[in-house]
């Protein structure tokens, strides 16, 4: 049990500053850009990370794999077109 309380501690203090710097670098290199566009940028990193715990999850039915790999591949494509 408290190996699992550390792990989900590390993660947090991980994942907080990664989405706070990641959507900031990454909404400044966008400049002036539509606010839809802005709106999918700043969203992008954490419906990734949920499709990740879905994907990840215990549970497999056929529409959570669906939904994790859409909220997996489609963030990721965005993200990539504006890095790349």
């Amino acid at each position: 049990m408290r190996t699992t309380s550390l792990t989900i501690k590390a993660v947090i203090v991980t994942v907080v500053p990664l989405l706070a710097c990641s959507t900031y670098y990454t909404l400044e290199r966008l400049e002036s850009a539509g606010q839809a566009i802005y709106f999918a940028t700043s969203l992008a990193l954490p419906v990734m990370l949920l499709g990740f715990i879905g994907s990840a999850s215990g549970k497999k039915t056929r529409l959570l794999r669906w939904f994790s790999g859409l909220a997996l591949a489609l963030p990721a494509a965005l993200l990539a077109f504006i890095w790349l």
